[in-house]
């Protein structure tokens, strides 16, 4: 899988746990296996990294969902960053690329972006 192939909208599986160190927050979390995340910006080849959002908050620490009351309150957008080439080892292209959110906030903040 080449980096290039990772695009804006697709949505991926997790195959293994996937640890994140929240860089705001100054904490990890782990986005669990069988997690699916969708794609929130292409990377740019000079990248080290993206931007996903999880599917699902079923097992799912609150910090990875989003909360637009609190991303209004400090002007803030939501996004987790990976790592490409940890994610790459970690994830799958999922065969059912349908986005559907189990958390309002998660929805219309993709009905926000994703008509950008």
């Amino acid at each position: 899988m080449k980096t290039q192939d990772i695009k804006f909208g697709q949505v991926w599986k997790a195959v293994k746990d996937y640890k994140i160190t929240m860089y705001s927050e100054h904490t990890n979390c782990v986005i669990p296996k069988g997690t699916k995340i969708v794609v929130l910006n292409t990377p740019v080849p000079e990248a080290i990294g993206f931007h996903i959002m999880p599917l699902t908050s079923k097992g799912i620490d609150k910090k990875l969902i989003p909360n637009l009351r609190q991303m209004e309150l400090h002007k803030e957008g939501f996004g987790v960053v990976v790592n490409k080439e940890y994610f790459k080892r970690r994830f799958i292209l999922d065969d059912n690329q349908e986005i559907k959110f189990d958390n309002d906030d998660a929805s219309k903040f993709w009905k926000e972006i994703s008509v950008r």
